[in-house]
């Protein structure tokens, strides 16, 4: 994967080599051998969140809680202690850090770290229908102001948040 990551932000990508990690190649990873990454469609039924919140008691356009949608909105195993880990080995956190989420799902990790650990972070995700919901989610939580989403392909050469946010970024 590292070296599919545009020169220059290389060094804000850490945690486990690729080679730690077992892969099975399914039709989605054809697809991405192929070069359809914009067709693999990873997450399905996305508004299903919606449903999980109307459980709660909570409407279409109610505000709600960064921890009330926590159990919900984490595309990731093992949840905030993920983020938590990634935030200690990253010696990031506090006013100030900017984060760069790549592949950002819902949008759970972005808000996360911006509520418990005050990150600015920009959450990029290629599938727009998953950023419009994540997008609709922060602005609900009251988080729009320290989480900006984008609907992009990171690996596309002319993509504007590398452009934009080069050197501004702490950790991705």
């Amino acid at each position: 994967l590292r070296d599919r990551v545009p020169a220059g932000l290389d060094h804000l990508f850490i945690g486990i080599a690729q080679e730690d990690f077992r892969v099975d190649v399914s039709s989605t990873e054809i697809r991405a051998r192929r070069g359809d990454v914009k067709e693999m469609k990873l997450y399905v039924a996305v508004e299903r969140i919606y449903n999980e919140l109307r459980e709660l008691g909570i409407g279409p356009t109610d505000s709600v809680t960064v921890e009330q949608l926590l159990p919900f909105d984490q595309y990731h195993y093992f949840g905030t202690d993920t983020v938590d880990n990634g935030v200690a080995m990253a010696k990031i956190g506090g006013n100030g850090s900017h984060v760069l989420d790549v592949g950002s799902g819902l949008g759970g990790p972005a808000r996360y770290l911006a509520k418990k650990h005050g990150c600015l972070v920009t959450a990029v995700e290629l599938q727009r229908d998953v950023s419009d919901v994540g997008e609709d989610l922060t602005k609900r939580s009251g988080m729009a102001g320290k989480v900006t989403h984008r609907a992009a392909d990171f690996l596309a050469p002319d993509t504007s948040i590398l452009a934009a946010g080069a050197g501004k970024f702490d950790a991705a």
